[in-house]
């Protein structure tokens, strides 16, 4: 709770930031360490990981 509302505070910055840097390399390292097959080598990788944490930012509470 005390992280969210520290991107609150720092309004649409902050939750750039948080849904285009921090969510896909977490949402990168949790599936790799799942042992799901990541290709790399594929653009559609990188954007399915951006796609799926703007839905985790913009979609929760």
């Amino acid at each position: 709770m005390a992280l969210k509302s520290v991107f609150v505070g720092l309004g649409v910055v902050g939750w750039v930031f948080l849904s285009l840097m921090l969510l896909p390399a977490a949402l990168a390292l949790g599936l790799w360490l799942l042992g799901f097959p990541l290709d790399w080598s594929s653009w559609k990788t990188y954007a399915g990981l951006e796609v799926i944490s703007l839905a985790m930012v913009f979609l929760t509470e």
